[in-house]
C-alpha cells in the first residue's frame, strides 16, 4: 500500500468530535506507513501534515462569499477554495479524497461532482447534515426523507437565519445524483439505517466502520493519584461530564443532568463531585448543592484519559448522537456510562452489563440509574472491567484503521464494482 495517499477534508483538525475522528483517522494512517494527509476549514495543531483548505485570496473571497450565503440562509453552497482543490497540489497527488464534515462555513458541497471525476470520494459522516436541508440531527423530524422546509429546528447547528431548508435538501438531492464515484461511511448502524433510507444518499455504496480508540493512551490511570491532583477526597463519588459548552450545546443534555441530580436527596449529594470537561460556564452555587470542578476544554489525549479515569461514572445524557468518541473512551477507560437510548449509543453500552441504557428526557430514571450505580462498589468495579474488554474487543483503533485500508485497497482496485 506504498502508493495509497489519502487526503482529508474536515471543519478542524483535532476539535469536535468529527475532527478529533478525522485526526485519529490521519495519523493512524501515517502510522501504518500510508501516505496521508489533510485539509481543513479550522487549523488549530502544529502538523504538516494537516493545512488550512483556504489561503491567502482564496481565505478572503471565501469570507466574501460566507457572508453573502449566511445572509440569504445559503449555507456551504459556495466557497472558490473547495474548486481550486483541483490544482492543489496534495489532490494531485492522492488517489482517495476522504471527507469528514463538510459543513462549517468553509466547503461547497456544489464540487463533489467535480472533485469526484478525478478521485473517488469516501465519505465519512458525523452526523446527519448530509441527509437533511441543514441540520446535523433531526431529533424527531422526519422531513428529511422527502424534503424539508418549515424548519423547526433553525437554529441548531450549523444555524440558518433564514428558513431555506426545502431548497438546500433539493439542491443536495440533485448535487449527489451528480457525482461519479462515492462510498459512504457509517460509524455507527444507527446512521447507516438513515443513509439507506435517504434519497439523498440511498443510491451510494455504504460500508460500516465504527469508529475506534487508541486503547493504549485511553486505559485505566492510578484514579487516587489523580483525584489528589484534583484536590478531590479518595471518599467521594465522581460523575463526569463532557460537552464543549455546558448550556449552548443543548444537544448533549447538560440540563437532563441537572434536573436528575436534583433529584437525589441532599445526604447522597454530599458525597458528589461533578467533573466538567468543556467551557467554563457553569454556576456551582446557583444550579445545584454539589461540589463541581471544571477543568475548560481538554486537547491533550493523556490528560483526558486520566480524567476519564479519575471518574467513578461518566453521564452522557445526549439527545442525539452518531457514535460518540467520548462514550468509547471513557469505557476505555473503565469509566462506566449512563446514557440516553438514543442514536449509536445502545451499540455500545450493553444494559446493565457495562452501562445503563435511560429512556430518552427521562430525569426519573437518570436519577436512579445514578443512585443504583454509585452506591454499589462492588457492581461499579465489574461494570468497569467489562468496559474495557469490551472495547478493546470490539471498537480498538486498529480495528478501525484495518477496515479503512481493506475499503481503500478495494476501492482503488476495482473503482467501477461498487456500482
Amino acid at each position: 500500500m506504498n502508493n495509497l495517499r489519502v487526503l482529508h477534508i474536515s471543519t478542524t483538525d483535532k476539535k469536535g468530535g468529527s475532527g478529533r475522528s478525522a485526526y485519529r483517522i490521519h495519523s493512524s494512517l501515517k502510522n501504518y506507513g500510508i501516505n496521508s494527509e489533510m485539509l481543513v476549514g479550522y487549523k488549530s495543531i502544529n502538523d504538516p501534515d494537516a493545512n488550512c483548505l483556504n489561503k491567502k485570496i482564496l481565505k478572503f473571497t471565501d469570507r466574501i462569499c460566507n457572508k453573502f450565503m449566511s445572509f440569504y440562509g445559503l449555507s456551504d453552497i459556495f466557497y472558490p477554495s473547495s474548486f481550486f482543490l483541483l490544482r492543489h497540489p496534495s489532490f494531485k497527488k492522492c488517489n482517495i479524497l476522504q471527507l469528514y464534515n463538510i459543513h462549517g462555513n468553509y466547503f461547497s458541497f456544489l464540487s463533489l461532482p467535480l472533485l469526484s471525476i478525478y478521485k473517488p470520494i469516501v465519505w465519512r459522516l458525523s452526523d446527519m447534515w448530509p441527509l437533511t436541508g441543514h441540520c446535523g440531527y433531526s431529533y424527531e423530524c422526519e422531513k428529511w426523507r422527502n424534503g424539508c422546509g418549515n424548519c423547526p429546528y433553525l437554529d441548531e447547528y450549523p444555524p440558518l437565519n433564514k428558513d431555506k431548508t426545502a431548497f438546500l435538501w433539493k439542491l443536495k438531492k440533485y448535487v449527489m445524483n451528480k457525482i461519479k464515484y462515492m462510498i459512504i461511511v457509517a460509524p455507527s448502524l444507527w446512521i447507516k439505517n438513515l443513509v439507506q433510507e435517504s434519497p439523498i444518499l440511498c443510491k451510494f455504496p455504504i460500508f460500516y466502520i465504527p469508529n475506534g480508540v487508541n486503547t493504549e493512551i485511553f486505559k485505566k490511570h492510578n484514579k487516587m493519584k489523580i483525584r489528589e491532583s484534583l484536590g478531590i477526597s479518595p471518599n467521594k463519588k465522581v460523575i463526569l461530564f463532557i460537552a464543549e459548552d455546558f448550556f449552548k450545546d443543548k444537544r448533549k443534555g447538560g440540563i437532563y443532568l441537572i434536573e436528575a441530580l436534583r433529584l437525589l436527596d441532599r445526604s447522597f449529594l454530599k458525597n458528589l463531585v461533578l467533573l466538567i470537561i468543556g467551557k467554563n460556564d457553569v454556576n456551582d452555587e446557583i444550579i445545584i448543592p454539589v461540589d463541581i470542578i471544571k477543568t475548560g476544554s481538554i486537547s491533550n489525549d493523556i490528560q483526558l484519559a486520566e480524567f476519564y479515569s479519575s471518574a467513578d461514572l461518566m453521564v452522557l445524557p445526549t439527545l442525539a448522537d452518531n457514535l460518540p468518541n467520548t462514550l468509547l473512551e471513557s469505557m476505555s477507560c473503565g469509566t462506566p456510562v449512563v446514557a440516553f437510548n438514543n442514536g449509536g449509543v445502545p451499540e455500545v453500552i450493553k444494559h446493565m452489563e457495562n452501562g445503563y441504557l435511560v429512556k430518552n428526557r427521562d430525569v426519573e430514571e437518570l436519577a436512579r440509574a445514578l443512585k443504583l450505580f454509585l452506591s454499589n462498589d462492588i457492581f461499579l468495579k465489574s461494570l468497569s472491567e467489562n468496559c474495557r474488554n469490551h472495547i478493546c474487543k470490539n471498537f480498538s483503533q486498529d480495528k478501525e484503521i484495518k477496515k479503512y485500508i481493506e475499503l481503500y485497497s478495494e476501492l482503488i482496485k476495482n473503482e467501477k464494482s461498487f456500482y
